[in-house]
């Protein structure tokens, strides 16, 4: 048989590609999930002059500290619109004492019915959360984080706000309680802020890490020019911080009107550090997961009080393609 000319194209495609890999270190992810080198990507050439600051908690004040973390799921759909439902956690700790509260589960229903009564979010046309349930589901998301952060920076004074996650404006963003009216909150009540995240996507700040693996002590650089490149509605500065001598550096966004090295400090002073990450964060992400038995209880409650009725139903891809042990999508 002939091999079809496209597929002689593809072919060059991949080896041509393959000639730019040959010499290379590599990781191999694991089911799909993102994976990182031991000490970073130390074996590239970097060609960086890179001013790295040492991370000073001896003097710096505890503050009180509110880690906020959420996740949204969809747990069905109807004719015309989708079931989500919601978790938020919020983490504190105060003087040693660590406390713990959980929103949610709550349920919200996004449809055609009453998508034109959303007018909740920003930029995005309200009848898009209807068409598709990701969207929806990460357009709730950003709404409770939104919500409970503002409602912390208004009450707490003179704490440390920390949010899972870049502070960049999201396409999702809510029309009131918004990532700016967050900072201009803690900028009134004289708040830290501090957005993190644990593995940036970004490979010239993955790069950056390395530096700070051959310190033996806790440190940070500002890579705020690298993440301006590539990330737009950026409301912050950027740092590649270790936040402890055997910790994994961190992307943390820091609002531009706020001291880094304070933040920093702040942070290593006021919170538990376990492998370079606040324990704070790490609870609340914990306690925002969904178990088994939440969505289970939220399926029941649908059942039982928001007078539905459940129809049979069948996975259409184990359907035509049978069960696929072993196989990813």
């Amino acid at each position: 048989m002939n091999i079809p000319s496209p597929l002689v194209k593809i072919d060059s495609i991949s080896s041509e590609s393959l000639l730019r890999l040959k010499g290379r270190p590599i990781i191999l992810y694991k089911n799909g999930e993102d994976q990182q080198p031991f000490f970073g990507w130390a074996g590239i050439e970097q060609n960086l002059e890179l001013s790295i600051s040492k991370v000073d908690a001896h003097n710096a004040s505890e503050r009180e500290v509110a880690a906020i973390d959420s996740s949204v799921i969809v747990v069905g759909e109807s004719e015309e619109g989708f079931v989500l439902s919601g978790k938020v956690a919020i983490v504190s700790r105060n003087h040693g004492r660590s406390n713990a509260a959980l929103i949610g589960p709550v349920i919200f229903y996004v449809g055609e019915s009453n998508a034109d009564q959303l007018e909740l979010f920003e930029k995005i046309p309200k009848r898009i959360l209807m068409l598709d349930a990701t969207i929806a589901a990460r357009a709730f998301r950003v709404l409770l984080e939104r919500y409970v952060a503002y409602e912390v920076a208004k009450t707490m004074e003179r704490g440390l706000l920390l949010i899972d996650g870049s502070l960049k404006e999201s396409n999702f963003e809510v029309k009131e309680g918004n990532l700016n009216d967050i900072i201009s909150k803690c900028s009134d009540r004289g708040n830290y802020l501090a957005g993190i995240t644990k593995n940036s996507r970004i490979k010239q700040i993955q790069r950056v890490e390395s530096s700070l693996y051959s310190l033996h002590e806790a440190a940070y650089v500002d890579v705020s020019e690298i993440a301006k490149l590539f990330v737009s509605n950026f409301s912050a500065n950027a740092y590649v911080a270790r936040l402890s001598p055997d910790g994994i550096p961190l992307r943390i966004d820091i609002p531009s009107s706020q001291a880094p090295s304070e933040v920093m400090a702040s942070i290593a002073a006021s919170d538990i550090i376990t492998h370079g990450y606040p324990e704070t964060l790490r609870s609340a992400h914990l306690l925002s997961i969904f178990t088994a038995a939440e969505e289970a209880s939220v399926k029941s409650m649908l059942a039982r009080n928001e007078g539905t009725f459940i129809l049979p139903s069948f996975n259409v891809r184990r359907a035509l393609l049978g069960k696929l042990e072993g196989l990813r999508k």
